[in-house]
């Protein structure tokens, strides 16, 4: 699916989701973005699994890493608690939690969507769709 997708109109796509990723700090959003850009890695015939598989862990390590040192070494120290209700439900809160969380899957999705970059566009390519849509 994603390789029909014309090269400039993806890298301004990754573009675009990049700066939505910089400026909110939803760890839901960072995490649906990343769902969706593994989905396209995976049924590209451009990407192999193999190749894909090589980068990820790695990134996802990185990212659990970030996780780790957000939820053990957060300013406030794990100890703020907040009770929250959400849609008639009690959600407890761990603010540390919130933010190791908010970290990992925030570098984790930056990570996949460089890789979507690398992996299924081809900079000749990118050079050609650019001097066309130039004209």
């Amino acid at each position: 699916m994603i390789d029909r997708i014309n090269p400039f109109i993806k890298l301004v796509t990754v573009l675009v989701t990049s700066l939505l990723l910089m400026f909110s700090p939803d760890w839901r959003l960072n995490t649906f973005i990343s769902v969706i850009v593994l989905l396209l890695l995976f049924t590209s015939k451009r990407v192999q699994l193999r190749q894909a598989l090589k980068i990820i862990l790695p990134a996802l390590f990185l990212s659990c890493s970030f996780f780790i040192t957000g939820w053990q070494f957060s300013h406030t120290g794990g100890a703020d608690l907040s009770l929250s209700v959400q849609s008639t439900r009690y959600v407890l809160e761990d603010a540390a939690f919130l933010n190791g969380l908010q970290l990992g899957t925030r570098i984790f999705s930056f990570a996949v969507l460089g890789l979507l970059t690398a992996l299924t566009i081809y900079p000749n390519e990118l050079i050609a769709s650019m001097v066309q849509q130039g004209k």
